[in-house]
């Protein structure tokens, strides 16, 4: 909490002060779904002709700024929430220059981009083409004056629902590192899968590089160009990886007169490459679409899917009404067993004993008993308005005589 008693995603402040950065998990700054949109707008900026859009010159690579990334976060996160702020302005009446500068960033002019978006690879590359089919933000994206960003993406895994929020800033000035961005691609797989290592390099001098590797679990490969050319270019590497979840990379490039490293020190983590097990994910979760009665039973349905390589057995799917990690109280539970790549449907009866609105949640294994390769999609809510019909008034309807002709 900061000083006013709000928290630091809040639609009424933000912290000055970046919190300390995770060494892993979505909650670092910057996540995997973050870094990778900044190398994908690199690519572009570096060789915009290449992706269609041959109106705009080339442009050097967007630097990272922490402030921004904290400030595109935060305001990501709120227009996730139910009901936070969707929009430039927030409730608080605040653009993106003011987020940015509440944040801690000292220049006020920024541009912004917003839209959705989900946790993959895939996903992000589809932002990103979404984002630049769009004049408005390719301007952002694309134009000189744009020289440093933070990418703020949060997503909401009980409603599978996440919001991205590009902010652009124009400090001049800027030294950019020779290495700007870099990332993998997926985020995870299974052996067998192709995985891309890929990294934007550029040389103010447009010196291009006598050495391009990425060092990927302590041996180094060769990378080739994907996109641009000389001093501002996109490398890539794609290889296959064994399972496992502590492979590691980073990238290493050597130029006349001097290399680079990214990152500077240690080293990425990932990708993720999961062995044989299965992956419980609640796709649906089915509550009645309009108000219902207090004390008169409704059917909840859970619709279940196994996107692993093995059955999961007798898996418990539990319902509660309200948040479980919160206090919420369990209302019933089915056992299903679902096969690899398939699916099933988990029913219970429900007779509210509460009137008003409740968040309902179906839960995947809660007792976390099935080795699965992710248990973030093990969550599912919707919300669910209850009546209580007991005290209505009944009037007289009293019928007065029609007139004759």
């Amino acid at each position: 909490m900061n000083e006013g008693g709000h928290s630091a995603t809040s639609n009424e402040s933000y912290n000055l002060a970046l919190p300390a950065a995770p060494s892993s998990g979505p909650t670092r700054y910057p996540n995997e779904p973050e870094r990778y949109m900044q190398v994908l707008i690199n690519e572009v900026r570096a060789d915009p002709a290449a992706f269609g859009y041959p109106a705009y010159p080339a442009q050097p690579p967007v630097v990272y700024q922490a402030n921004l990334n904290y400030a595109a976060r935060a305001h990501a996160t709120v227009s996730t929430l139910p009901g936070g702020s969707g929009g430039h302005v927030d409730w608080a009446d605040r653009g993106p220059g003011d987020r940015a500068v509440a944040s801690g960033y000292d220049h006020i002019y920024v541009s912004e981009n917003m839209g959705s978006g989900a946790p993959t690879a895939v996903a992000v590359a589809g932002a990103n083409h979404g984002f630049l089919n769009s004049h408005g933000h390719r301007d952002n994206m694309l134009c000189a004056g744009t020289l440093e960003t933070g990418l703020g993406f949060y997503y909401l895994w009980p409603e599978r629902w996440g919001s991205w929020v590009e902010t652009f800033g124009g400090r001049e000035g800027l030294a950019i590192p020779h290495l700007p961005a870099g990332a993998v691609a997926p985020f995870e797989g299974r052996p067998g899968d192709s995985f891309t290592y890929v990294v934007n390099y550029y040389h103010a001098s447009g010196l291009t590089p006598t050495a391009a590797q990425v060092v990927v679990d302590g041996v180094a490969h060769n990378m080739t160009v994907s996109a641009g050319a000389a001093g501002n270019a996109t490398y890539r590497y794609s290889d296959t990886l064994a399972q496992g979840y502590g492979h590691t990379y980073y990238f290493q490039f050597t130029f006349p007169g001097g290399s680079a490293r990214l990152p500077e020190t240690s080293a990425f983590s990932g990708p993720r490459v999961h062995g044989d097990a299965p992956d419980l994910d609640i796709g649906w979760l089915t509550v009645p679409t309009g108000p219902v009665s207090l004390g008169l039973p409704v059917n909840l349905s859970a619709w279940v899917q196994n996107h692993g390589t093995l059955a999961a057995e007798n898996a418990v799917i539990r319902f509660y009404q309200g948040d479980p990690q919160a206090g919420g109280g369990s209302i019933g539970e089915a056992v299903v067993t679902v096969a690899p790549d398939s699916s099933q449907t988990a029913n219970i009866t429900w007779t509210p004993a509460i009137a008003g609105q409740h968040y309902l949640y179906a839960v995947a294994d809660p007792a976390n008993l099935i080795a699965e390769w992710s248990e973030e999609n093990n969550v599912r809510r919707d919300q669910v308005t209850v009546l209580d019909l007991s005290h209505r008034v009944y009037l007289p309807l009293a019928l007065a005589d029609h007139p004759g002709p």
